[in-house]
């Protein structure tokens, strides 16, 4: 049987340590800063001072990657022999997915004997991270249909619930409308969201305040959280005190300690500094 490999874009937010660890192949998406462009994992920019730069009002954009990359990044991995099932970025925030899914029917027919799948992950950022985990230590012991058939399945389990501090984000992206955002930070709304069953960012509730939310989002998390994944992962855009803050009280109340990941700069050029977010495993996605 030849090795699987699972690959992801570096909208999965995983730190180096997890990658080696999940064997997990990344291709990394590129970002701006004021027009100029740059490759996520470069070294280019810390955490810390991308998200400074937000908040000193730089503009930030980030890119999808095209078939044409996608089609080379794939011929790599399938060059050495092995199979490969890409994890792509939720096709509700991004067409990248459908760049890798326009390359998967060429390198189909130009690899005949190696076997190939893109599917639609319907999550980002650390929830992408931990699909890909779940998934590539299931490849291990499984072959390659089994493999893809647990991830169709498995995607509809992983849960994303997140708080963002300044709504002028979501606004810029389209995710709100301008109106909505200069009201909610006008009255400290603060509303809870989370990734519904395609993939699309929702408000699932509403709270005024910034501790509110936080503790809002750590109950729904705690509620919902089955254990299938033995892990649950808690991200930030520079906001680590609240993040460890979020992290002992899940914790507490569950008895799993999470691991605090970096929220990467393409998924926080989207939802700003001050971003919270957790991701774990449930029965079902709301």
């Amino acid at each position: 049987m030849n090795e699987i490999v699972i690959s992801v874009e570096s909208t999965c937010d995983l730190s180096e340590e997890w990658v080696k660890k999940s064997g997990v192949s990344v291709i990394n998406m590129e970002y701006s800063i004021d027009g100029t462009v740059y490759v996520a994992g470069d070294g280019s920019h810390t955490s810390k001072s991308f998200y400074d730069k937000m908040r000193e009002g730089a503009v930030t954009k980030t890119a999808l990657i095209n078939e044409y990359d996608a089609e080379n990044y794939l011929s790599g991995i399938l060059e050495t022999g092995a199979d490969v099932i890409h994890l792509g970025f939720s096709s509700s925030l991004s067409g990248t997915y459908q760049s890798f899914a326009a390359a998967e029917e060429k390198l189909k027919r130009k690899y005949p004997e190696r076997k190939i799948a893109v599917i639609d992950s319907l999550c980002a950022s650390s929830g992408q991270g931990y699909y890909a985990i779940m998934v590539s230590q299931y490849s291990k012991e499984h072959t390659f249909e089994q493999t893809v058939e647990y991830a169709e399945s498995l995607k509809h389990r992983i849960v994303h619930l997140f708080v963002v501090d300044d709504l002028k984000y979501l606004a810029r992206g389209g995710r709100i409308s301008k109106a909505t955002a200069l009201l909610g930070n006008t009255i400290h709304m603060k509303p809870v969201m989370h990734m519904n069953k395609e993939g699309a960012l929702v408000a699932c509730k509403k709270v005024i305040s910034r501790k509110k939310s936080l503790l809002e989002v750590s109950n729904r998390a705690a509620h919902v959280y089955n254990g299938e994944g033995g892990r649950i992962f808690v991200a930030h855009a520079d906001c680590i005190d609240e993040a460890r803050l979020v992290a002992e009280r899940l914790e507490k109340d569950i008895g799993v300690k999470p691991d605090i990941m970096d929220l990467g700069m393409v998924i926080g050029s989207h939802s700003g500094p001050g971003t919270l977010a957790i991701f774990l495993t449930a029965s079902e996605r709301d």
